[in-house]
């Protein structure tokens, strides 16, 4: 699934992305690692997984 969204930070320019994803992604995992990978975030710069990833229940076994 493709979404575009607009990334507002302020003070700075909006930027506008396009964003590929799962179709089980949730608007919390998109958030997250948007705001993982944000350059201009201050503080220590460590990958994070999303956290809701691992809550996410497993498919149905065929």
């Amino acid at each position: 699934m493709r979404i575009r969204l607009t990334l507002r930070r302020d003070p700075a320019e909006a930027k506008d992305l396009a964003v590929t994803v799962d179709g089980l992604a949730t608007v919390a995992d998109i958030a997250t690692q948007l705001w993982a990978a944000d350059p201009a975030r201050r503080g220590p710069r460590r990958r994070r997984t999303c956290p809701s990833a691992s809550r996410r229940p497993s498919p149905p076994a065929a």
